[in-house]
């Protein structure tokens, strides 16, 4: 009985790691005045955050740079409410984005899909 709980553990823990790896996009939490430029296997993106009249706005692009048959997307959580860019694809195509929100707090996403 211990030898199966311990299997079972192991192997929840595997793929949990893997889920990790795998799973791969790549967030953020940002606040006004800031930029990033992201970098994960098949896209960037590179995007600015700038607050004005207790808004808080998202401005930039993604790019899919790999031929892989998945599409490049970058979505943002403002104030509860999801946004989403147009999918980029194929390779090498590039998608610019514009979103605002009340607040002064984005989580940015950057992702394959």
């Amino acid at each position: 009985m211990l030898r199966r709980i311990v299997s079972s553990a192991a192997a929840a823990a595997l793929l949990c790691t893997l889920a990790m790896l795998f799973a791969a996009p790549s967030a953020s939490a940002d606040t006004c005045n800031n930029s990033r430029d992201v970098y994960i296997t098949g896209a960037e993106s590179h995007y600015t955050l700038t607050c004005s009249g207790g808004y808080i706005y998202v401005d930039g692009r993604v790019k899919d740079t790999r031929a892989d048959g998945k599409c490049a997307q970058v979505k943002a959580l403002i104030n509860g409410t999801w946004y989403y860019s147009a999918r980029a694809c194929p390779s090498g195509t590039t998608v610019y984005f514009s979103w605002h929100g009340l607040g002064n707090t984005a989580y940015v996403y950057t992702y394959l899909s």
